[in-house]
């Protein structure tokens, strides 16, 4: 039988180009299907291997019926809160505030450039709390979820997800961490 997947990752499929409440005015309901949006005015492909992979990972696992419904949580402050990528294949939004994504970018920048034998650069507690928050978020999403569809597995992609994997509770996981350590 094919498993049920939630993917989790910082980086979603698509980027969007409108502000989530034109996304609202314009469509009225979720989920939106992708097949209503144009790329290029509304969203834009992601670019990097993230996405690369996993996207048509998905499909692929799909095609060979290795997967249902699969679902994917990523970080998407100007889409809307669900769309339709590929008949199945559902992506959420998680949303933070511009202030509260700033400085989640600055704390996941620092674990970036310690992984790389990088000189760190300065992040505050505020920065910390807005990584667990953003992590927190995908949480609150992977569990909403999981309540309806009863994930077989989560996939968790890289270190942006690092808290996601310990607060998960009664889901079998897979970390991928991509990046090379460098100590």
């Amino acid at each position: 039988m094919p498993w049920r997947l939630c993917v989790n990752s910082q980086t979603p499929p698509i980027r969007f180009l409108i502000k989530p409440e034109e996304s609202v005015n314009r469509f009225g309901r979720v989920p939106v299907p992708i097949s209503s949006l144009v790329e290029g005015k509304d969203y834009v492909p992601s670019p990097g291997g993230v996405t690369r992979m996993v996207y048509p990972l998905l499909l692929h696992m799909r095609k060979e019926e290795l997967i249902r419904e699969p679902q994917w949580v990523a970080l998407n402050p100007n889409g809307p809160e669900e769309v339709i990528l590929d008949g199945e294949i559902i992506l959420h939004n998680v949303r933070l505030k511009k202030e509260v994504l700033s400085s989640y970018g600055r704390f996941k920048e620092a674990i970036w450039r310690i992984v790389h034998g990088l000189k760190l650069s300065t992040v505050t507690t505020e920065d910390f709390v807005n990584y667990v928050r953003y992590n927190h978020e995908c949480v609150k999403k992977i569990n909403e979820l999981h309540n309806k569809k009863k994930f077989d597995v989560l996939f968790i992609q890289d270190f942006q997800q690092l808290m996601v994997g310990a607060e998960i509770r009664g889901i079998p996981k897979i970390m991928r961490w991509h990046i090379p350590l460098n100590f």
